[in-house]
């Protein structure tokens, strides 16, 4: 129980972080906003929770993007849960679009599979994350609704990536 509340707890805190900075960071801008934009890979890593109807369980992820234009990116995400909170491991791989804005704001929406106890499901991904930079390295706060057959899973937490 207590576990549960504080991974609610902490899915909430991440979500709400997610959109609580882009107002300031309008102020700030993004670091790469006054350079020239030049096409660049982007890959990291990705700690959070996926709160399922089960329950809320920790999620490990790689992430990769290619920033093709100023705004629109393409790239590739796999999750791992260890317990899908039902006693079996789930894995998600998925294909995604990301939309930047000027803010850092980054809106994402993706399609892929969901690999779960034998069982193998499509699932729709939407979500929205803001990068901070520091360098070529990035921050990333990140909110998503999985949406799966009969089922949809709230999944947040932090990317840490670099830029390439």
């Amino acid at each position: 129980m207590v576990k549960d509340v504080f991974s609610a707890s902490l899915a909430g805190s991440a979500s709400l972080m997610a959109f609580a900075v882009a107002p300031a960071a309008y102020a700030g801008g993004d670091a790469h906003s006054n350079e020239a934009f030049e096409p660049h890979w982007i890959g990291g890593v990705f700690l959070g929770v996926t709160d399922t109807k089960y329950s809320t369980e920790p999620t490990y992820g790689l992430e990769a993007e290619y920033r093709a234009t100023k705004r629109i990116g393409v790239g590739a995400v796999v999750e791992y849960l260890p317990d899908a909170g039902d006693g079996h491991e789930a894995t998600l791989v998925l294909g995604e679009v990301h939309y930047h804005t000027d803010i850092g704001l980054r809106f994402i929406g993706g399609a892929g599979r969901d690999y779960h106890h034998g069982d193998e499901k499509p699932v729709w991904r939407l979500g929205a994350a803001y990068d901070f930079h520091v360098g070529d390295f990035h921050i990333s706060p990140m909110t998503a609704i999985d949406f799966l057959e009969d089922d949809e899973n709230f999944v947040a937490g932090m990317a840490f990536a670099k830029r390439f």
